[in-house]
């Protein structure tokens, strides 16, 4: 091998094909019309913790932008968001990465569902802009998500590895998704009073009050929704349980005019409640007023048990600031305490 290389028309012969191999790459990168440098297809962030603002936008058209104040998220400046959906968007920016070049055959189609479908994100952090891209369909695979950053030529694929799934989900622009579903997170210890008022079992509603030296009072609600005589011994630690389960209620989801029932409101206003809640803290109040969802026609019941009218595992509620929402029985179920409970 050594005596082969000492013959210059040899080596000339090897350095000839090198050359050829090189150029022939270099005339595949052209054929593509790509330039496959990681700039073009580094959309991760890594430093999250200086985040502090990330706008959404869709086709819709609909916006949403995401801002930290004061240490805490915001919905377009308006609402709490969700801690939960701004975690995984944030982990997002920090985990995903290329997973591969699409086939040049396939471009024009991707590029024409990211145009017709795709969304557009920009990510601050300090105040600045530190990435701009869009946000396409999923890979036929369903594993990745096809993304263009802002000045590149192509979309690329991109994932998160070691999860199985798409990206694009994560990104929506419906406030009401956005924003945070805690009903009140009010402090038990903020609390100065809550009624629970029963429309179907009179006898059940209850008043339980905290004077500001910590101690409880548990009153029966009369029909009227005015206090009886105080119980002679109540059972503090239930008492004290009712107060604590007002700070972590949450919803299951807002109701919006795209729903049907938006344009009932009038009509299921004007039926019986279920129940009433009303809650009173040192700086605010608020009423949640509940209401029945009708059952579903084509549920099948247990054998021998009657259709039943209403689901019986959510209401309709309307709170006092506006919001119209979907409660599940479950989540509540702490709240849902009666005047024998703390006999």
């Amino acid at each position: 091998m050594t005596r082969l290389f000492r013959k210059p028309k040899y080596l000339l012969v090897l350095l000839a094909g090198t050359a050829l191999a090189g150029y022939g790459l270099y005339r595949y990168s052209l054929s593509l019309g790509t330039d496959h440098r990681e700039q073009n297809y580094d959309f991760s962030y890594r430093d999250t913790a200086s985040v502090d603002r990330i706008e959404i936008w869709d086709k819709t058209p609909d916006t949403v932008v995401l801002s930290r104040e004061n240490g805490r998220w915001m919905v377009n400046g308006k609402y709490p968001a969700r801690p939960d959906a701004v975690d995984v968007l944030l982990e997002t920016f920090h985990r995903m990465e290329l997973r591969n070049f699409p086939q040049q055959s396939a471009l024009p189609t991707i590029v024409q569902a990211l145009s017709t479908y795709g969304k557009e994100v920009k990510v601050y952090a300090n105040g600045e802009e530190v990435k701009h891209f869009y946000v396409g369909t999923e890979t036929p695979d369903m594993l990745g998500t096809y993304m263009m950053l802002q000045g590149a030529d192509q979309p690329y694929a991109v994932y998160i590895p070691g999860f199985n799934g798409y990206l694009s989900s994560r990104f929506f622009t419906r406030e009401d998704l956005w924003r945070d579903r805690t009903l009140f997170g009010v402090d038990q210890r903020d609390l100065r009073e809550v009624r629970m008022r029963y429309f179907d079992s009179a006898f059940a509603s209850v008043a339980l009050t905290r004077a500001d030296d910590g101690s409880y009072a548990v009153y029966p609600l009369l029909a009227n929704g005015q206090k009886g005589a105080p119980l002679a011994q109540p059972r503090d630690l239930s008492v004290q349980a009712a107060f604590a389960a007002y700070r972590t209620l949450m919803y299951e989801g807002m109701i919006i005019p795209s729903d049907k029932v938006f344009g009932k409101q009038d009509s299921l206003r004007k039926s019986q409640p279920v129940f009433e809640l009303y809650l009173r803290s040192k700086d605010q109040d608020w009423t949640l007023t509940a209401y029945h969802v009708p059952g579903d026609p084509e549920a099948v019941p247990f054998e021998g048990a009657p259709a039943s009218r209403f689901d019986p595992d959510r209401y309709y509620a309307f709170v006092s600031d506006g919001r119209f929402v979907l409660i599940q029985r479950h989540g509540f179920q702490s709240a849902l305490f009666s005047l024998r409970s703390f006999r």
